[in-house]
Protein backbone atom coordinates (compact mmCIF):
# COMPACT_ATOMS: atom_id res chain seq x y z
CA UNK A 1 0.00 0.00 0.00
CA UNK A 2 1.00 3.60 -0.53
CA UNK A 3 2.06 5.75 2.40
CA UNK A 4 0.61 9.20 1.73
CA UNK A 5 1.90 11.10 4.76
CA UNK A 6 5.31 11.43 6.45
CA UNK A 7 5.69 8.40 8.72
CA UNK A 8 8.52 7.75 11.11
CA UNK A 9 10.72 4.71 10.48
CA UNK A 10 11.25 2.95 13.79
CA UNK A 11 14.62 1.21 13.81
CA UNK A 12 15.42 -1.44 16.40
CA UNK A 13 18.03 -0.15 18.82
CA UNK A 14 16.98 3.47 18.27
CA UNK A 15 19.85 4.16 15.87
CA UNK A 16 20.53 7.86 15.31
CA UNK A 17 20.58 8.69 11.60
CA UNK A 18 22.80 11.42 10.14
CA UNK A 19 22.33 10.87 6.40
CA UNK A 20 19.99 9.16 3.94
CA UNK A 21 19.73 8.44 0.22
CA UNK A 22 16.97 6.95 -1.94
CA UNK A 23 17.19 4.89 -5.11
CA UNK A 24 14.51 3.27 -7.24
CA UNK A 25 13.90 0.29 -4.96
CA UNK A 26 16.02 0.99 -1.89
CA UNK A 27 16.54 3.45 0.93
CA UNK A 28 20.00 3.60 2.49
CA UNK A 29 21.03 5.57 5.54
CA UNK A 30 24.15 6.09 7.63
CA UNK A 31 24.11 6.28 11.41
CA UNK A 32 26.03 8.57 13.72
CA UNK A 33 28.28 5.58 14.45
CA UNK A 34 29.17 5.30 10.76
CA UNK A 35 27.16 2.16 10.11
CA UNK A 36 25.00 1.67 7.02
CA UNK A 37 21.38 0.52 7.17
CA UNK A 38 19.45 -0.47 4.03
CA UNK A 39 16.00 -1.69 3.11
CA UNK A 40 14.05 -2.34 -0.06
CA UNK A 41 14.15 -4.78 -2.96
CA UNK A 42 17.78 -3.94 -3.76
CA UNK A 43 18.86 -5.78 -0.60
CA UNK A 44 18.32 -9.03 -2.49
CA UNK A 45 21.54 -8.21 -4.37
CA UNK A 46 23.58 -8.12 -1.15
CA UNK A 47 24.30 -11.80 -0.63
CA UNK A 48 26.08 -12.47 2.63
CA UNK A 49 26.53 -8.78 3.45
CA UNK A 50 23.46 -8.12 5.59
CA UNK A 51 22.95 -8.42 9.32
CA UNK A 52 19.79 -7.96 11.36
CA UNK A 53 19.33 -4.88 13.51
CA UNK A 54 17.81 -7.16 16.15
CA UNK A 55 20.60 -8.42 18.49
CA UNK A 56 18.68 -11.67 19.05
CA UNK A 57 18.92 -12.47 15.32
CA UNK A 58 22.58 -11.67 14.77
CA UNK A 59 25.41 -14.08 14.14
CA UNK A 60 24.83 -15.17 10.56
CA UNK A 61 24.52 -13.12 7.34
CA UNK A 62 21.16 -13.14 5.61
CA UNK A 63 21.18 -14.83 2.23
CA UNK A 64 17.62 -13.77 1.40
CA UNK A 65 16.49 -10.36 2.59
CA UNK A 66 12.94 -9.31 3.33
CA UNK A 67 12.43 -6.14 1.24
CA UNK A 68 10.49 -4.25 3.91
CA UNK A 69 12.96 -4.98 6.72
CA UNK A 70 15.99 -2.75 7.53
CA UNK A 71 19.36 -4.49 7.76
CA UNK A 72 22.87 -3.41 8.58
CA UNK A 73 25.18 -3.59 5.57
CA UNK A 74 28.42 -5.22 6.70
CA UNK A 75 31.22 -2.71 6.10
CA UNK A 76 34.45 -2.95 8.13
CA UNK A 77 35.07 0.81 8.24
CA UNK A 78 33.02 3.82 9.33
CA UNK A 79 30.99 5.47 6.59
CA UNK A 80 30.56 9.24 6.25
CA UNK A 81 27.80 9.42 3.61
CA UNK A 82 25.73 7.28 1.24
CA UNK A 83 24.50 8.06 -2.29
CA UNK A 84 22.01 6.12 -4.41
CA UNK A 85 21.61 5.81 -8.15
CA UNK A 86 18.71 4.01 -9.80
CA UNK A 87 19.63 0.58 -8.37
CA UNK A 88 23.13 1.02 -6.99
CA UNK A 89 24.75 2.64 -3.96
CA UNK A 90 28.07 4.41 -3.39
CA UNK A 91 29.35 5.02 0.14
CA UNK A 92 32.05 7.50 1.12
CA UNK A 93 33.96 6.28 4.15
CA UNK A 94 35.48 8.41 6.88
CA UNK A 95 38.94 7.77 5.41
CA UNK A 96 37.69 9.12 2.05
CA UNK A 97 37.61 5.81 0.22
CA UNK A 98 34.68 4.74 -1.98
CA UNK A 99 32.63 1.57 -1.75
CA UNK A 100 29.97 0.49 -4.23
CA UNK A 101 27.34 -2.23 -4.55
CA UNK A 102 24.21 -3.10 -6.48
CA UNK A 103 23.43 -3.04 -10.20
CA UNK A 104 26.38 -2.55 -12.54
CA UNK A 105 25.00 -3.29 -16.00
CA UNK A 106 26.28 0.02 -17.39
CA UNK A 107 29.51 0.30 -15.43
CA UNK A 108 27.96 2.60 -12.85
CA UNK A 109 30.15 1.15 -10.10
CA UNK A 110 33.39 1.84 -11.96
CA UNK A 111 34.82 -1.69 -11.73
CA UNK A 112 35.73 -2.22 -15.44
CA UNK A 113 33.41 -5.24 -15.50
CA UNK A 114 29.60 -5.37 -15.57
CA UNK A 115 27.13 -7.45 -13.60
CA UNK A 116 25.63 -7.06 -10.11
CA UNK A 117 28.03 -6.44 -7.22
CA UNK A 118 26.89 -8.46 -4.22
CA UNK A 119 28.93 -6.86 -1.46
CA UNK A 120 30.46 -3.43 -0.73
CA UNK A 121 33.57 -3.24 -2.92
CA UNK A 122 36.24 -0.56 -3.21
CA UNK A 123 35.99 1.80 -6.18
CA UNK A 124 39.41 2.97 -7.32
CA UNK A 125 39.81 6.51 -8.65
CA UNK A 126 43.16 5.89 -10.32
CA UNK A 127 43.64 9.46 -11.52
CA UNK A 128 43.85 10.61 -7.89
CA UNK A 129 47.03 8.56 -7.51
CA UNK A 130 48.80 10.62 -10.21
CA UNK A 131 49.32 13.48 -7.77
CA UNK A 132 52.31 12.20 -5.82
CA UNK A 133 52.90 14.00 -2.56
CA UNK A 134 49.49 15.64 -2.87
CA UNK A 135 46.99 14.81 -0.15
CA UNK A 136 44.06 14.72 -2.57
CA UNK A 137 41.06 12.69 -1.52
CA UNK A 138 37.40 12.26 -2.45
CA UNK A 139 35.29 15.00 -0.90
CA UNK A 140 31.87 14.81 -2.61
CA UNK A 141 29.82 12.12 -4.38
CA UNK A 142 26.74 12.29 -6.62
CA UNK A 143 24.85 9.54 -8.47
CA UNK A 144 22.51 9.65 -11.46
CA UNK A 145 20.40 6.86 -12.92
CA UNK A 146 23.40 4.79 -14.08
CA UNK A 147 26.34 7.17 -13.82
CA UNK A 148 28.24 8.64 -10.91
CA UNK A 149 30.86 11.25 -10.14
CA UNK A 150 33.09 12.54 -7.36
CA UNK A 151 34.86 15.79 -6.64
CA UNK A 152 38.26 15.65 -4.94
CA UNK A 153 39.56 17.94 -2.22
CA UNK A 154 41.20 20.22 -4.82
CA UNK A 155 37.99 20.64 -6.83
CA UNK A 156 38.69 18.23 -9.71
CA UNK A 157 35.77 16.20 -11.10
CA UNK A 158 35.80 12.49 -12.02
CA UNK A 159 32.95 10.53 -13.62
CA UNK A 160 32.05 7.04 -14.81
CA UNK A 161 29.19 4.78 -15.90
CA UNK A 162 26.47 5.19 -18.50
CA UNK A 163 27.29 7.82 -21.11
CA UNK A 164 24.59 7.34 -23.73
CA UNK A 165 23.61 11.00 -23.51
CA UNK A 166 27.11 12.33 -22.78
CA UNK A 167 26.36 12.63 -19.07
CA UNK A 168 29.86 11.53 -18.06
CA UNK A 169 31.16 14.67 -19.78
CA UNK A 170 34.30 13.17 -21.25
CA UNK A 171 33.80 14.32 -24.84
CA UNK A 172 32.32 11.15 -26.35
CA UNK A 173 29.26 8.90 -26.11
CA UNK A 174 30.83 5.60 -25.01
CA UNK A 175 30.33 4.08 -21.54
CA UNK A 176 33.03 4.96 -19.00
CA UNK A 177 34.27 1.74 -17.38
CA UNK A 178 36.40 3.31 -14.63
CA UNK A 179 36.46 6.76 -13.02
CA UNK A 180 38.17 9.32 -15.24
CA UNK A 181 38.82 13.03 -14.86
CA UNK A 182 36.43 15.44 -16.59
CA UNK A 183 38.28 18.16 -18.51
CA UNK A 184 36.97 20.35 -21.34
CA UNK A 185 35.98 23.87 -20.33
CA UNK A 186 36.28 23.07 -16.62
CA UNK A 187 39.92 21.94 -16.78
CA UNK A 188 41.81 23.86 -14.13
CA UNK A 189 38.64 25.18 -12.48
CA UNK A 190 37.76 24.35 -8.89
CA UNK A 191 34.41 22.58 -8.72
CA UNK A 192 32.46 23.84 -5.71
CA UNK A 193 29.31 21.78 -6.05
CA UNK A 194 28.03 18.86 -8.13
CA UNK A 195 24.68 17.21 -8.83
CA UNK A 196 23.62 14.34 -11.09
CA UNK A 197 20.21 14.19 -12.70
CA UNK A 198 18.72 11.10 -14.30
CA UNK A 199 20.97 11.47 -17.38
CA UNK A 200 22.62 14.84 -16.68
CA UNK A 201 25.40 16.35 -14.63
CA UNK A 202 25.79 19.91 -13.34
CA UNK A 203 28.58 21.64 -11.47
CA UNK A 204 28.94 24.94 -9.69
CA UNK A 205 32.32 26.50 -10.48
CA UNK A 206 34.25 29.58 -9.37
CA UNK A 207 32.77 33.08 -9.58
CA UNK A 208 29.22 31.72 -9.32
CA UNK A 209 29.54 29.91 -12.68
CA UNK A 210 27.39 26.94 -13.70
CA UNK A 211 28.09 24.17 -16.22
CA UNK A 212 25.69 21.44 -17.39
CA UNK A 213 25.87 18.52 -19.82
CA UNK A 214 24.20 15.23 -20.70
CA UNK A 215 20.63 14.73 -21.93
CA UNK A 216 19.04 17.92 -23.20
CA UNK A 217 15.96 16.48 -24.88
CA UNK A 218 13.58 18.37 -22.60
CA UNK A 219 15.61 21.52 -22.21
CA UNK A 220 16.97 20.43 -18.83
CA UNK A 221 20.49 21.72 -19.54
CA UNK A 222 19.42 25.34 -19.82
CA UNK A 223 21.41 25.92 -23.03
CA UNK A 224 18.50 27.22 -25.07
CA UNK A 225 18.35 24.00 -27.13
CA UNK A 226 17.14 20.42 -26.73
CA UNK A 227 20.44 18.84 -27.78
CA UNK A 228 22.51 16.33 -25.83
CA UNK A 229 25.96 17.57 -24.80
CA UNK A 230 28.91 15.27 -24.02
CA UNK A 231 31.34 17.74 -22.43
CA UNK A 232 31.23 20.76 -20.08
Amino acid sequence: PKVEAPTRVNLIGHERIRGVACGNTATVCVTERGQVISWGRDNAKLRGSLESLDPSERGAPYQTALPWKPYYVRIPVRVRSVHCGWEFTVALTENSSLLGWGENNKGQLGFETTGPVRRPTTIQVADLNEYEGDDRHVATVSCGASHACVVDSEGSLYSWGDNEFGQAGQGHWDPIAVPGRVLGEIEGLRVRGVACGLHTLAIAGPDASLYTWGSGTRGQLGHGTESDVNAP
